[in-house]
């Protein structure tokens, strides 16, 4: 009698059944890191450095033909390296930001963690007009802050300059943190980040 040849099913059961080698093994924890990616959250709540926690803004994805935009913009403005990094860690800060908020002490969620609120939504409950839009790093938020026309001059820059306790450190390594994260959203942007800075 000839021996008849195995069907799909059998196939796949064979298949199946072998067990799984060191091969095998990475492409699937390769496949599932892919999927992992794909479904990473698209926004980072970041600290603002200076305010022990209380103030954060969240921060989208940047496409990078706007990065390379920012970059070429602060190379055209600037001919000093350092001013030219200093101003496109700002756009950059500025580009990706959604909104600020700030957490109440005073206040806590269900888990127990301080309450995060919006300062847009914080300026209407207070009865405030014109609120009603996320605030960014703009002339609301110096308004928030109390802050006249004198102390930024309107700008997003230098509004973010004086949030930022016109540190420069500071903003660069908050745009830093901010760059890695766009990089690979499925990481901890704070991963590594010490030993990188050589601390």
């Amino acid at each position: 009698m000839t021996e008849q040849e195995p069907h799909l099913g059998a196939v796949t059961d064979i298949i199946s059944q072998q067990p799984e080698g060191p091969e095998r093994s990475i492409v699937d924890r390769v496949r599932t890191q892919q999927k992992h990616s794909e479904s990473a959250d698209n926004t980072l709540d970041l600290d603002i450095p200076g305010y022990d926690g209380q103030l954060f803004a969240r921060y989208g994805l940047v496409e990078g033909k706007k990065i390379q935009m920012i970059s070429d913009k602060a190379q055209r403005e600037y001919k000093n390296l350092a001013d030219r990094a200093l101003v496109a860690a700002q756009d950059t800060i500025i580009e990706a930001c959604q909104e600020i908020f700030f957490r109440d002490p005073d206040e806590v969620d269900s888990e127990g963690k301080p309450k995060e609120i919006s300062i847009a939504a914080y300026m209407t409950e207070q009865g405030e007009e014109g609120w009603d839009y996320p605030v960014r790093f703009d002339d609301k938020l110096a308004e928030f802050f109390r802050w006249g026309p004198d102390d930024t001059d309107g700008s997003a820059r230098n509004v973010l300059y004086k949030v930022f306790g016109k540190n420069d450190v500071a903003v660069a390594n908050h745009n830093l943190i901010l760059s890695r994260w766009m990089a690979d959203p499925s990481r901890d942007p704070m991963g590594g980040l010490l030993g990188e800075l050589g601390a």
